[in-house]
């Protein structure tokens, strides 16, 4: 994380699911034992699906790094 002035490795995991199902469109989750150890009220997250391959919106840290290689991927399926 140096590039955003922390001396941290954060290791990362990517998964790809295929739910066949009828998830939610749009879903909440709180934080509430932050890593950082801070006493404070729950972080609230908001998240949403993306449609590949456009409207993923930018990501930072790296996190999209292996969206090109799934997209490979899934495009060998469909041959």
């Amino acid at each position: 994380m140096s590039d955003f002035g922390r001396d941290e490795v954060h290791y990362r995991h990517f998964y790809h699911l295929r739910c066949h199902g009828h998830p939610p469109t749009r879903w909440r989750h709180e934080e509430r034992s932050p890593s950082d150890g801070a006493v404070h009220n729950p972080i609230l997250f908001e998240f949403f699906w993306a449609a590949l391959p456009h409207a993923v919106p930018p990501l930072i840290a790296d996190h999209g790094i292996m969206l090109p290689q799934l997209l490979d991927i899934l495009s060998l399926e469909e041959l």
